[in-house]
């Protein structure tokens, strides 16, 4: 059968290719994630001025698969989050009406959160989170004497449990996560050594970009072009988005391919179709689809049976076309519709 020249065809063109895990950064909400912080120092106990603080910047996420709708969540450089206000405190005189012994200002605090990679159940996730200190700088003023000022940078914290939860909402997924930290600072010009605890919330959102129509298609014997979009939940964790294709020939059977590399190239297979993937592309063979009496054919993806090398992480970006049986002239050929990329949601 002509079909079945095509998808021989097809397995020669398309590589399996393995594709690397990519993070979703996710943005922190100032507001929602509010820190205080204490501890203790070779002079006494730290007294915040005040004792709070939020936090501004993004954390990248890495989540993987592993044939299931999301299994382990990890924390991984590249983004930081920034202290602010500046950290000021002072270690007050046994004596009450007399000045403080020292004060203390860290400013310019920015961490970089990391962890090992934890199991994610139903929501719920469990890791060991640290950070490392991109910039920062202390300030320790003894009663008396001068300042003296040290480099933060390179600072990493003592790995504490994180326990978080992950939750989608259409294409924004949201981090709520208790985070506690404890920083150890040692300061040779004072002789001041100091333990702070930091203890708040940690909330942040990631909303993925919407699924976006690329590349063109050419008419079909239906009279019109083939088109393709992406439905539902853009979450891994959701397992619920649907490829729609349209605009298809009646009774005609085909398959989906898809890449994380867009790309374009006219004669498909031989055929009518515009190919607008590139690099490793994947086939869906195994799921062969019929247009049947309406042109359209509606495919939920499944995650769990995928090609063993094509790995979809969150935060990557994947590319999805149809590649479906025609007729051109009365002789049997093929043709394609056009192409929808999708940035994926832990």
């Amino acid at each position: 059968m002509r079909h079945l020249l095509l998808i021989s065809a097809l397995s020669t063109l398309l590589a399996s290719t393995a594709t690397a895990q990519s993070p979703a950064t996710f943005t922190v909400d100032q507001a929602a994630s509010q820190f205080t912080f204490s501890g203790s120092t070779s002079l006494g106990p730290i007294v915040g001025n005040p004792p709070n603080f939020t936090l501004v910047g993004a954390c990248n996420i890495i989540a993987t698969t592993g044939g299931l709708p999301i299994q382990t969540i990890q924390f991984v450089p590249g983004e930081s989050v920034l202290v602010t206000p500046d950290l000021v405190a002072e270690i007050p005189n046994p004596v009450p009406f007399l000045p403080a012994l020292a004060t203390i200002v860290i400013s310019n605090l920015r961490l970089e959160l990391q962890s090992n990679a934890g199991s994610v159940n139903g929501g719920s996730f469990v890791v060991n989170l640290f950070s490392t200190t991109v910039s920062g700088t202390s300030t320790i003023t003894p009663l008396g004497g001068s300042p003296s000022v040290g480099d933060l940078t390179g600072t990493m914290s003592t790995p504490q449990p994180l326990n978080g939860t992950i939750s989608a909402n259409g294409s924004t997924l949201s981090l709520n996560a208790p985070l506690q930290l404890n920083f150890q600072l040692s300061d040779p010009g004072s002789g001041v050594t100091a333990d702070f605890d930091v203890q708040g919330s940690l909330v942040a959102d990631y909303t993925a970009p919407a699924p976006t129509s690329y590349c063109s298609s050419v008419a079909n014997s239906s009279g019109a072009a083939g088109i393709i979009q992406a439905s539902g939940s853009q979450s891994l964790f959701a397992n619920s988005l649907t490829l729609d294709a349209s605009n298809l020939p009646t009774l005609s059977l085909g398959y989906f391919i898809f890449s994380e590399t867009q790309g374009f190239s006219t004669g498909l297979g031989g055929g009518q179709g515009n190919l607008c993937l590139s690099g490793g592309i994947f086939r869906l063979s195994n799921f062969i689809q019929s247009s049947g009496f309406t042109g359209q054919v509606n495919f939920p993806i499944p995650f769990s049976g995928l090609p063993s090398a094509a790995s979809i992480n969150a935060g990557e970006s994947w590319n999805f076309q149809y590649w479906f049986r025609d007729a051109s002239g009365g002789a049997a050929t093929s043709n394609t519709t056009d192409a929808v990329s999708v940035t994926f949601l832990p």
